[in-house]
């Protein structure tokens, strides 16, 4: 259920609530937290921030940032973000060294279908370090056009599959998906 739930003695935590979609977030590639401090200086500034302020900072990638600090200032002044109905939840999952993002929406319009999208936010330089193999194995490497110039958001250039539905996979313990067969950048694990 909606709230703000502490990880354990990890030092991370979720955050979830419902939104609506002016507050949705467009994708948008991770940021490397540079800063040099140790796990316990950011298990501490996790910790400081509210759910709000957490927000706040990423009112730039919303879909209608204007729309969503109206909403935001609304549940400020109320106190009921974690009251709200509605069928988008943004959940965040927050450690000292890796931070995800994931939109839930509900569609009850002319189909009863669901969609998830969640993505890396934030990553230390140590587990950027790291080899990554699947989905975030295809988008890890930087790739560039014939001129040289990076690709930032064209999908053609960034991603083997060309429809959202390459990378489904089919079931909820499924791991297999169309893309996979057309990328050497995916593991065959």
């Amino acid at each position: 259920s909606p709230g703000d739930y502490q990880l354990g003695n990890n030092g991370g935590r979720v955050i979830a609530h419902n939104t609506f979609s002016a507050c949705s977030r467009k994708w948008f590639d991770y940021v490397v937290d540079e800063m040099d401090n140790s796990e316990d200086d950011n298990r501490r500034n996790l910790q400081r921030k509210t759910p709000l302020e957490i927000m706040n900072e990423s009112k730039g990638e919303m879909l209608d940032p204007k729309k969503c600090t109206a909403w935001m200032k609304n549940r400020a002044h109320d106190g009921d973000l974690f009251s709200q109905e509605g069928g988008w939840s943004t959940i965040h999952i927050e450690t000292p060294t890796i931070s995800f993002h994931v939109e839930y929406h509900q569609d009850r319009g002319n189909c009863n279908s669901h969609s998830i999208d969640a993505w890396i936010s934030k990553i230390s330089p140590v587990l950027l370090k790291d080899e990554w193999q699947g989905v975030l194995g295809e988008t890890r490497k930087p790739k560039f056009y014939p001129n040289g110039e990076q690709v930032t958001s064209e999908r053609s250039y960034l991603l083997t599959g060309e429809d959202d539905r390459d990378y489904e996979v089919n079931g909820p313990f499924g791991k297999t998906f169309a893309a996979q067969k057309k990328s050497p950048e995916f593991s065959s694990s």
